[in-house]
């Protein structure tokens, strides 16, 4: 070969090459993105550059951005409302930079929509943070993203009643926690302990009244604050924007994988009309005598249930939070329409064992404890069809309310399908759940307090090992 042959095919190497690069920082402009339209909750990321509305920020977005930019489309604000990277009103290469710059985790100042439907922003990226966190979901999307020990202050709804199961918490002092078990708010000493502690990231619950306390917190000590739904059709996305602030995007993959497993095997068996009509519970309040039901998509159990397991009842009426009550009458009225009622009340789960009202770290919730708890529950129930057909099913508000929903899903699936679904299955899922995604150090045969497992109530469908 001589030498003009060899540097003519150097060179067409060399153009290959930087072809090659070219695809992958500018992204594929070849591809047609006129019909790309964000969908719904749960299937994108509210990550400002995130044009083409998907899960992840990526090459794709890059060649959106480019082919608006180049006029080859319009960009259509409904159908890609977070296309506007740096968020000065227009497209423009600043966008396609800032993107990159998301893509190659570099530093730079990133936006997205926040929970209460204003924009945020961060300093990205949030590698190396001490997190505070203000309930025990946001505790829980740290484990799975394998940030635990980056949780330098926390409430006592997480710190609290929560140390068996996350041993990190447990070695948190008292000028790191804040608040009280039940609660999620961040009062004056939370925000002195967040700030004393050199919190750089809150992980918080975007709750009406931690609104105010967050917005200082971000405006005036630049702490870095995410304010997403942490249930129902919000679990995706908000894990994979924290997933990629973090840099634990391989985490929210894994526990996606985990998720789409279980909701395969449940719909290969439950098609839409073979599901049963359910409420959905949540206590009875002996005080005004009536009955709380989840009743509305404002609630992550009622959603998850809802789409995957069965037809729960809902109400117009219902609370922010997706709760409305009913009394004994309207109970009794309307029950025939109803195969079996699900009951998740919210004590119990897999928290720390309880010794007159003060929460024992070391020790699991006793199943005794919530044995008699569900018992109570059953009793009200007592004039119901269900009841005397022992359709009466109890699981865990812990984990049907947050990221562990889909873990549970299962065994409720076996307890209201017997014959399509099978209990050892459910418990197998549920033990993988805590060995490879939010990693515990538990036996679910032996350990947490999710399925009633007593004898005193005779139910219709397998148990979980009775005591």
């Amino acid at each position: 070969m001589d030498k003009q042959t060899t540097t003519i095919i150097a060179v067409v190497a060399v153009v290959a090459v930087v072809a090659v690069a070219a695809f992958f920082v500018l992204g594929n402009n070849s591809k047609d993105y006129s019909d790309t339209e964000i969908g719904e909750i749960g299937t994108y990321v509210p990550i400002y550059g995130n044009a083409t509305g998907d899960l992840y920020i990526d090459k794709e977005d890059v060649a959106m951005l480019n082919q608006i930019i180049d006029g080859k489309m319009t960009w259509d604000k409904k159908k890609a409302p977070f296309a506007d990277a740096d968020q000065d009103g227009e497209i423009t290469s600043k966008d396609v930079d800032l993107v990159q710059k998301i893509i190659n985790k570099e530093k730079c100042t990133v936006y997205y929509l926040d929970y209460y439907d204003e924009v945020e922003k961060v300093n990205f990226p949030l590698i190396d943070r001490n997190i505070a966190v203000t309930y025990y979901q946001q505790a829980e999307a740290c484990n799975i993203l394998g940030l635990m020990d980056n949780i330098k202050c926390a409430s006592l709804a997480a710190a609290g009643q929560y140390c068996t199961l996350y041993p990190h918490l447990k070695t948190l002092t008292d000028n790191q926690k804040f608040g009280t078990t039940g609660s999620s708010t961040l009062n004056d000493d939370a925000v002195d302990k967040i700030v004393a502690n050199n919190v750089t990231v809150i992980v918080s619950t975007p709750s009406t009244q931690n609104y105010e306390p967050t917005k200082a917190l971000r405006e005036d000590k630049g702490i870095d604050t995410i304010n997403l739904w942490y249930n129902g059709a919000y679990c995706y996305s908000t894990l994979m924007t924290m997933g990629i602030f973090m840099d634990r995007i391989d985490k929210v993959e894994d526990y996606m994988d985990f998720c789409d497993d279980v909701v395969k095997k449940i719909t290969n068996k439950i098609s839409d009309k073979d599901k049963k009509d359910i409420l959905l519970m949540d206590s009875y309040y002996a005080s005004s005598a009536k009955y709380s039901f989840i009743a509305s998509d404002a609630n992550g159990s009622f959603t998850m249930i809802n789409r995957y397991l069965a037809n729960v009842y809902s109400a117009d009426d219902a609370s922010q939070f997706g709760f409305v009550q009913r009394d004994i009458e309207w109970l009794m009225a309307n029950q025939a329409k109803y195969d079996a009622v699900v009951i998740a009340p919210t004590p119990c789960g897999f928290r720390d064992l309880r010794v007159d009202g003060t929460y024992q770290p070391g020790e699991y919730y006793s199943r005794t404890d919530y044995n008699a708890q569900c018992e109570a529950q059953f009793e009200t129930l007592e004039k119901t069809n269900a009841h005397k057909n022992g359709n009466l099913i109890i699981t865990s508000y812990d984990n049907t309310f947050g990221y562990s929903t889909y873990a549970m899903l299962p065994i409720i699936a076996a307890q209201l399908y017997p014959d399509l679904f099978s209990l050892e299955d459910g418990l197998e899922i549920l033990q993988d759940w805590f060995d490879n995604i939010n990693k515990a150090d538990i036996d679910v045969d032996k350990q947490g307090a999710f399925s009633y497992t007593g004898s005193a109530y005779e139910v219709s469908y397998p148990q979980v090992e009775k005591i």
